[in-house]
């Protein structure tokens, strides 16, 4: 919370008892980014065509303002063959899919779902 005090003054004034004015003001937190990150059913040794589910929502008082990046480095034994959401600017680096946008998220609402499909090496141990 801050106040807001203004004065005047001058101008041949006689009473000064009513010279100011304060607005005592509140001041709400701005976004609050929070992540989930989901698939189905378990992956198989070899699976080409598995999917995680990544969700972005603003948990915050207040919409996003900027760029807001979604990046997922994903583990030894599954490699990133496509990613993207409605909205999303994505890109695949090796292990690394970043995803971008730049439109204002409300409070309580969520991004469209970006999608990752990875590959699962046929070497890979089961978790």
């Amino acid at each position: 919370m801050v106040t807001n005090t203004a004065t005047v003054s001058g101008g041949g004034e006689t009473n000064t008892g009513n010279d100011s004015s304060s607005d005592p003001t509140t001041i709400s937190g701005g976004p609050d980014l929070t992540i989930a990150k989901s698939h189905t059913g378990n992956f198989s040794q070899g699976q080409v065509g598995a999917v995680y589910n990544v969700t972005v929502t603003n948990s915050g008082a207040s919409s996003t303002v900027g760029t807001v990046t979604v990046a997922d480095t994903l583990p030894a034994g599954l490699t990133p063959t496509a990613a993207g959401g409605t909205g999303w600017t994505c890109n695949i680096a090796v292990q690394a899919v970043s995803c971008s946008r730049s439109d204002a998220l409300g409070t309580g609402l969520s991004y469209p779902v970006i999608q990752i499909t990875v590959t699962v090496a046929v070497t890979q141990r089961r978790w």
